[in-house]
């Protein structure tokens, strides 16, 4: 996820608790790689319940449209949401 060519999706902090999940990851890496938050934060788009748009986190469609739309090449969301989208569109990975 380090690598600056990575698309990195995640939800909004504070707004979402996804993103504020994936924001404690980026603070657990900067433990183990010092810098890695700094890197981490800068290389996340915030894509869903971000304050000036409505939710975009409702379930597999809204997944689908977010890695079309954006495609990013890792989205950190919860593993039920994956799992929905990947129903509809079997080509995404896990």
């Amino acid at each position: 996820m380090l690598d600056p060519g990575v698309k990195l999706g995640t939800s909004t902090p504070r707004a979402d608790p996804s993103g504020d999940y994936a924001f404690e990851v980026f603070r657990k890496a900067d433990a183990i790689r010092p810098g890695a938050r700094a890197v981490l934060k800068k290389l996340a788009l915030q894509l869903t319940r971000s304050a000036d748009r409505q939710s975009l986190h409702q379930g597999a469609q809204s997944m689908d449209g977010i890695s079309r739309r954006s495609t990013p090449i890792s989205l950190l969301t919860y593993c039920t949401s994956t799992l929905a989208a990947q129903k509809e569109n079997p080509e995404q990975q896990i």
